[in-house]
């Protein structure tokens, strides 16, 4: 059996609740019939004027019933072989679609790991930048309180954190009242030298003034 059409399924579908709809109320109608024919057995038993007419008329509606019920019951299971036959077909198509799907999000995944590969090799040429720099401030390092300026490997973690990577990756951790970007962590060890109105130097001041007054706030100060 080939395929049936969105509109064929549509209709089929329709159909059968339609018939099913049917079945059952004429279920309910004989269902009544057969209580009304009960509660009328003694006046048929016993005589009672137009008792048996009834009766009679009761039967031949549940004959009829009963024709429109078999009637009901084949269509539906004629139909029900339709929908049944189609299944093979709508699995393949459900499967293809899936695939479809698929293949459309992968080629979005693979767009943005461009995009961060893209990223990571400007990050990487940057970093690389500030190696350059560092190295060629060596020399200087007795002006700061500090040995060297940090290695790259010591502070990225939680510069990524600071940038929001634990939105989907947890395994980066912000260090509580710590620096918050790698140049925070710069103008921390070189902030000695550098001009006080820096934007580093300034947000590393604030993060410093911040953490102070939730000490004193700590201990009722």
């Amino acid at each position: 059996m080939k395929a049936l059409t969105k509109t064929e399924r549509e209709a089929l579908l329709t159909e059968l609740d339609e018939f099913n709809t049917r079945l059952v109320a004429k279920r309910r109608e004989r269902d009544e019939i057969t209580g009304k024919k009960a509660a009328i057995a003694r006046d048929v038993v016993t005589g009672k004027a137009g008792a048996k007419t009834a009766a009679l008329e009761l039967d031949d509606t549940e004959r009829d019933l009963a024709i429109e019920i078999g009637a009901l019951e084949t269509a539906i299971a004629d139909s029900q072989q339709h929908w049944d036959d189609d299944a093979p077909h709508r699995d393949r198509e459900h499967k293809e679609a899936r695939r479809q799907t698929a293949r459309e999000r992968a080629l979005e995944v693979l767009k943005a790991s461009d995009e961060a590969d893209e990223a990571l090799r400007a990050f990487v040429a940057a970093l690389e930048k500030r190696h350059a720099a560092a190295d060629a401030f060596r020399t200087f390092i007795d002006l700061t309180d500090n040995r060297s300026v940090q290695q790259v490997s010591g502070i990225v973690g939680t510069a990524l954190a600071a940038a929001g990577i634990r939105k989907f990756d947890t395994t980066f951790q912000l260090i509580p009242g710590g620096c918050g970007s790698i140049a925070e962590h710069d103008a921390q060890t070189l902030g000695a030298v550098l001009p006080d109105n820096h934007p580093a130097v300034r947000s590393n001041r604030k993060r410093q003034e911040a953490a102070h007054a939730e000490y004193l706030r700590q201990r009722g100060l």
